[in-house]
């Protein structure tokens, strides 16, 4: 690890430590914030009730402080640093504090409850799900829990198409991104976070460093190194840790009575700074690895030369993961762009140095988004460009 990594890990694990104090208050031994008699959010729980709307923000920040103090046991407690795992716990953190503050955001409290509602049906309908998975059966249907709901909403003065729509973390994040400050960049993170998650080729190619290693290009096979890069790393986690930090500061604000709500809710309204991570270039440009524009990278061999953390000790830094890689050099042109398409190869449960051939075909397919509690949603990735010489995107 260079001065450089070290420097970008080294702020990685600042931030991360502020989740330790929300940790705090989640511990079941802390006094718990309630709705004040009066507050914005009281009010949202009567009408809810028994779907009370803090409840479910409280379990989304619970779940995102989890998965921030998760990354900051194995970073800091562990000293591992793993090329893609990381990035499943900074998705697991923005989608619940993206949860939490698309609930608590809107100013009007029929918005708040169609949205406290509409998850409530979502967890209705995939815990059924759920049970007739296992041949279990709750104490209620499924029908007498969603006339429930829709006895709620009639009471709040819902209109039936409010709750009409099932809802996704695509629509969470796009929404959480609209109202954020300008440059955030929220829902372009999350896709590259999720990307990792699943396994996308496209994802680990554009959010990794490419380095072209010293063997000869033999038979046009150039062999590239796949390193983690830490200032990605540093730029997700960061607005992860924002976005948590937004939701508590909702959910404090609407637990005040009106009198104290209304005189800090300027005050913890995220500015664009609090909110954009660290300006830095995502390393997707395949010139500086070596290849020349004009080739396209048509089969890869892909070798895992990283040190494995499971055979390593405790006692010090295992290195940063690292994948160097064998690219097969075409005559077709980086004009369009190609596609990197994996065959599955086993690469993670693999011993250090096994190889297994991946064809590249080189595009930038869509990211398998999840829903709340519900199926996969596919959607596609929009205005990401490839073409040798250019960078995949910048974050600013």
């Amino acid at each position: 690890m260079d001065d450089e990594d070290g420097k970008y890990l080294a702020e990685t694990l600042r931030v991360l430590s502020e989740a330790e104090a929300w940790a705090a208050r989640t511990n079941a031994e802390a006094a718990r914030l309630r709705p004040a008699p009066g507050s914005s959010l009281r009010g949202d729980d009567d009408q809810a009730f028994p779907y009370a709307l803090s409840h479910a923000v409280w379990d989304a920040l619970d779940h995102a402080v989890d998965h921030l103090t998760c990354l900051l046991a194995l970073l800091r407690d562990a000293r591992v640093i793993h090329r893609f795992a990381p990035y499943a716990l900074v998705r697991g953190a923005l989608e619940n504090a993206c949860a939490a503050v698309w609930m608590l955001e809107p100013p009007r409290r029929a918005d708040r409850l169609a949205r406290r509602l509409r998850l409530a049906i979502d967890d209705v309908r995939n815990g059924e799900q759920a049970r007739q998975l296992t041949g279990q059966q709750g104490p209620r249907s499924k029908q007498d829990r969603l006339d429930q709901i829709a006895a709620i909403a009639v009471r709040a003065g819902l209109a039936e198409e409010a709750l009409k729509n099932r809802v996704s973390y695509t629509e969470i994040v796009k929404a959480v991104d609209v109202s954020g400050a300008p440059g955030s960049l929220i829902e372009f993170s999350w896709k590259i976070c999720s990307g990792l998650t699943h396994g996308d080729s496209w994802a680990a190619w554009s959010a990794s460093r490419l380095t072209q290693m010293p063997s000869p290009v033999q038979d046009g096979v150039a062999t590239l190194q796949m390193e983690a890069s830490l200032s990605l790393l540093m730029q997700m986690t960061t607005l992860a840790v924002r976005l948590t930090e937004r939701g508590w500061q909702l959910h404090d604000q609407r637990c005040q009575s009106p009198h104290l709500s209304s005189a800090i809710a300027d005050a913890t309204r995220l500015s664009p700074s609090s909110t954009t991570a660290p300006a830095a270039v995502l390393p997707f440009d395949l010139t500086q690895a070596g290849i020349a524009p004009g080739l396209s990278a048509v089969q890869a061999t892909l070798t895992h030369s990283g040190q494995d953390p499971r055979h390593r000790g405790r006692t010090g830094w295992s290195g940063i993961g690292s994948l160097a890689c064998d690219v097969q050099l075409g005559e077709q042109s980086l004009n369009p762009p190609p596609d990197i398409v994996a065959d599955g190869s086993d690469l993670i449960n693999g011993e250090p140095g096994r190889v297994g051939d991946i064809p590249v075909e080189v595009a930038l397919a869509g990211v398998d988004g999840a829903g709340v509690a519900a199926a996969h949603g596919d959607y596609d990735v929009g205005g990401l460009h490839f073409a040798g010489g250019q960078r995949f995107g910048v974050l600013v």
